[in-house]
């Protein structure tokens, strides 16, 4: 079950990873929007995507919406923090691209992520005694 979970989980990641990446090059290349706000929409898509197939496929969890979506949300708004933040020193501090940026967000963000999802949000039933 726990490697289930955890491929379905990096499946999961990738699919919203590439969303966040197509949006958010979409919105510097085509938009001429500053990479730091365009993490915005990027990550905004990304998790929409990424919380109906971690509750639905990869966690199959029956966790009521009105308590899993704001945790969610705050888990995910704790990653976008860590995106920008590192988008931010990356492209403005290091004056380096904001691909470079994305990916140093890739080191940390998924895995806290799974372990927030897993053991936070979308964790199974406690099993009777």
């Amino acid at each position: 079950m726990q490697r289930r979970h955890l491929s379905r989980f990096i499946l999961t990641g990738l699919a919203a990873t590439a969303t966040h990446y197509i949006v958010l090059y979409f919105c510097v290349e085509a938009l001429q929007i500053d990479p730091v706000l365009a993490t915005l929409p990027a990550f905004s898509l990304a998790f929409i995507l990424s919380y109906s197939l971690n509750r639905n496929w990869t966690f199959c969890s029956s966790e009521q919406h009105r308590r899993a979506i704001p945790a969610y949300l705050a888990l995910a708004l704790l990653g976008l923090g860590n995106n920008a933040l590192l988008m931010q020193v990356i492209v403005h501090g290091l004056q380096q691209s904001y691909t470079l940026g994305f990916l140093a967000g890739l080191f940390t963000t998924p895995i806290l992520s799974y372990l927030g999802s897993r053991y936070l949000i979308f964790r199974p039933p406690a099993k009777p005694e």
